[in-house]
């Protein structure tokens, strides 16, 4: 294993093979594995998200940039972090964009009918329906991103793809779903000033990386057949 300073913008050059112990492993088990191995990769890869996403417009493609890195790690492919990053930020740009203004539409429809619900009390009704949508939703991104950067499809069948793989895999969508929300609202509501600190410097590229880990089998299975 090639070890890179923290602050090092290489990444896992070819030929590194496969380690011993590595192979002894079944997959839960991979996740922490390849988290311990790649810690300081997670610590760039959320700083440069971070950054990229300043502008706000760029956050769909980072996204996309991000999943590629993440995609390597939970994959143990090489990958260079700054050229592949940029590279899958510039390539999806507009595809990323659109979907994570997609994704997006649900939760803006939600907080609106929520905080409009006592003054319109009609809205109450869509609170519901529209907390399901969201989690459907949720689910779907799993699979979004990775689609774009990977796979050559119109930009419809990203969409129609995501929510089979996320009706098909419900309980191992809901599962992480839970996991992800869970670490969220630990991070912010019981302990916000340390989770300012840790969701730049690493939760961000966390969470992509768990869902990514757990979701490409199923992405793999029925998209390479």
């Amino acid at each position: 294993m090639i070890y890179m300073g923290i602050f090092s913008f290489r990444g896992y050059g070819p030929g590194r093979g496969v380690r011993k112990d590595e192979r002894k492993l079944k997959r839960p088990f991979l996740l922490f594995y390849y988290l311990f191995f790649n810690f300081n990769k997670f610590i760039k890869t959320s700083m440069l998200f971070t950054v990229v996403c300043l502008p706000v417009i760029t956050i769909g493609p980072a996204i996309c940039g991000m999943t590629y890195i993440n995609y390597c790690i939970a994959e143990d492919k090489p990958s260079f972090f700054l050229s592949d990053f940029f590279e899958h930020f510039r390539k999806n740009f507009f595809k990323g964009l659109f979907a994570f203004i997609i994704t997006l539409i649900p939760l803006f429809s939600y907080t609106v009918a929520l905080f409009n619900a006592e003054a319109i009390p009609h809205f109450k009704n869509f609170l519901m329906p529209l907390l399901l949508v969201n989690l459907i939703m949720l689910m779907m991104s799993f699979y979004i991103y990775p689609l774009i950067v990977f796979y050559d499809i119109p930009f419809f069948a990203v969409f129609k793809n995501a929510l089979l793989f996320a009706l098909i895999k419900l309980p191992l969508n809901l599962l992480v779903a839970a996991v992800i929300l869970g670490l969220i609202t630990v991070t912010f509501y019981y302990i916000p000033v340390i989770g300012m600190i840790v969701t730049p410097l690493f939760l961000i590229s966390f969470l992509n990386y768990f869902s990514t880990f757990s979701v490409w089998p199923t992405i793999k299975k029925y998209m390479e057949v």
